[in-house]
């Protein structure tokens, strides 16, 4: 999942279909929100 994340992140970046903060914001959603929401962790972004 993250060398995925990795890959298409940058690459949706530079065609100009999403903007930098887009992508840290899809990011930080795909490999943190997700399973602190999933597993009810209870997390803070920080």
């Amino acid at each position: 999942m993250r060398e995925n994340v990795a890959i298409a992140l940058p690459d949706m970046v530079d065609i100009g279909y999403l903007d930098l903060s887009a992508a840290k914001e899809a990011a930080r959603a795909w490999l943190f929100g997700n399973a602190n929401a999933f597993f009810r962790l209870g997390l803070v972004k920080g």
